[in-house]
């Protein structure tokens, strides 16, 4: 068969976070096992992907924060009209960072929720408030 699917997957011990990392599969005609770049199997823009340290408005293009360092407050837009908008904030700092919904919004019923060092929240909009998921 012409289309058959590889047999198994082998895979090599992620060292470094380099663009060049792969997955090997095998393929049932040949004995030469085909590379894959992980670039190719996920979104790897860094385009919505920003990186702070203070107080920070997160803004409707962002998608991923990672706060480096510190303690600070992220306040998040309104959900009002961004039902399903999505935002993954990343503490690899050592500080706490605050997360605060827009004005009288709530996240998962509170005005505001922490994010310890090495948490990730990730929070989407109903179109009214932001629950965690």
């Amino acid at each position: 068969m012409a289309n058959e699917f590889p047999t198994f997957v082998r895979y090599k011990e992620v060292t470094s976070l380099e663009g060049t990392e792969s997955i090997y599969l095998d393929d049932a005609n040949s004995d030469v096992p085909k590379r894959i770049l992980y670039s190719t199997l996920v979104n790897v823009s860094t385009d919505n992907y920003v990186e702070k340290t203070s107080t920070y408005t997160i803004l409707t293009t962002d998608k991923i924060v990672n706060c480096t360092s510190g303690t600070f407050t992220l306040t998040l837009p309104t959900s009002v009209g961004t039902t399903g908008k999505t935002y993954s904030i990343t503490n690899s700092g050592s500080g706490i960072i605050t997360l605060d919904a827009d004005g009288s919004e709530t996240i998962q019923g509170d005005l505001t929720q922490f994010i310890y060092a090495d948490e990730t929240l990730d929070v989407v909009s109903n179109g009214t408030n932001w629950f965690v998921i």
